[in-house]
């Protein structure tokens, strides 16, 4: 479901950054994602899911789908706020820019330090609330301890020898 979400981030950025020259396809697409009447569809389906859930996969898929769709039109509806869009100048501030940095990282090595701390400190028992927060806590600030010494130690220096295998071209005139 990566590519979904993938997917939706593009559109996202598509509405963002594009002009009144989209293709027709393009517009009809936007039309019907951001229309009310889908919406309302993807609310009944997850209503639908909530009360006659299952394990099974089109459960597991449908599931998955009305989450990224909703977090879809959340994000939308924050930076497209009445019709205008939405000051980001947040986003270059110290706090985003240190996660974004270390983004990839959260996302590649969150489950190798889940799998890892559960095999060390054994399962959880998620009606003890405080024990499942200090875990939280644990994971969270040890993953951001393994994506910043990947950071500094791995990709920077590999980003680094980008010059000796990416030379810049001359225009041929």
């Amino acid at each position: 479901m990566d590519t979904v979400d993938l997917g939706l981030g593009a559109i996202l950025a598509f509405q963002w950054f594009s002009s009144d020259d989209q293709p027709q396809f393009i517009r009809r697409v936007l039309a019907f994602l951001n229309s009310k009447a889908t919406l309302m569809t993807v609310l009944l389906i997850g209503t639908y899911t909530l009360v006659c859930g299952d394990d099974s996969l089109l459960y597991l898929a449908s599931t998955i789908a009305v989450v990224n769709y909703l977090t879809y039109r959340l994000i939308r509806r924050i930076i497209f706020h009445r019709g205008r869009r939405f000051g980001l100048s947040w986003l270059a501030g110290p706090l985003p820019v240190f996660f974004g940095s270390i983004s990839y990282g959260l996302y590649m090595y969150h489950p190798l330090v889940f799998e890892l701390l559960n095999r060390h400190l054994g399962t959880l028992d998620p009606m003890r609330y405080g024990a499942a927060l200090g875990r939280f806590t644990l994971l969270l600030a040890t993953t951001v301890l393994v994506c910043v010494i990947s950071l500094y130690c791995m990709e920077i220096p590999i980003q680094r020898l980008r010059r000796f295998v990416l030379r810049p071209t001359t225009k041929a005139r």
